[in-house]
Parts: structure tokens; C-alpha cells; sequence
């Protein structure tokens, strides 16, 4: 999604629960920068709002996010061969012929492009 897409999303789901005092600035700026939703489809989005429109309070990014990797998992059958899902790898001049990480080279991981295109 982008975040047009994240704060439509946010003020479709304050309309949820009108009666609730909620930051409505804050929150979508808090939840367009999360990698998670970023990375979801439009249509994840909708599958979100299905799920919480009959909780008893607005959720929390938290709990947004939960659902969201959920269901990127589910959009993506194949999980990633770069990063194994996490977003983050080791370049390969920090592996040994192993493929395990070398002690004597200081962390440093990248963020995946597979998952995170164009960032």
C-alpha cells in the first residue's frame, strides 16, 4: 500500500469507533512509515479492516502489523531465498564458504531488495 492507502485505511477505521478519542494526525503519520503495511497490497488493506471492524477499540499498529505479515505470507507462497522473510540480510563478504557469518567482520546487514524494492 502507500500511504495515501495507510491513511484511508486509518480514517476508515476511526469511523469504526467515533466515540473513541484517538490521534488521528499522529497515527497516520505513525502508520505510514511502517515497512509492514508498505509492503502489503490494497487489497490486505481491506482483509485488515474486515478483521477489526468488530473489536471493542481501535487497534493498535501492533496488531495492525500482526495481521498484515500474516497475510503477506499468505500473498507470497514462496518466501523469500534472499533474506528468509526477515526484510534483512548479510552481504556475502560477511559469510564464510559456510554461509555462516564471519566473526572478524563487524555486523552490518542490508536491507533485502526483494522485499523492500526500491528502498
Amino acid at each position: 500500500m502507500t500511504r495515501d492507502d495507510i491513511e484511508l485505511m486509518v480514517t476508515r477505521l476511526r469511523g469504526f469507533w467515533p466515540s473513541q478519542a484517538i490521534a488521528l494526525d499522529t497515527t497516520k503519520e505513525a502508520w505510514s512509515r511502517s515497512d509492514v503495511l508498505l509492503r502489503l497490497s490494497v487489497g490486505g488493506g481491506k482483509d485488515i479492516l474486515d478483521r477489526v471492524k468488530n473489536e471493542k477499540q481501535f487497534p493498535s499498529l501492533g496488531q495492525v502489523e500482526q495481521i498484515a505479515r500474516h497475510l503477506l505470507r499468505d500473498e507470497s507462497k514462496d518466501s523469500c531465498g534472499l533474506c528468509s522473510d526477515t526484510g534483512w540480510y548479510y552481504p556475502p563478504e560477511m559469510l564464510d564458504e559456510n554461509g555462516l557469518r564471519r566473526l572478524d567482520v563487524p555486523v552490518g546487514v542490508k536491507r533485502c531488495q526483494n522485499c523492500h524494492p526500491g528502498q
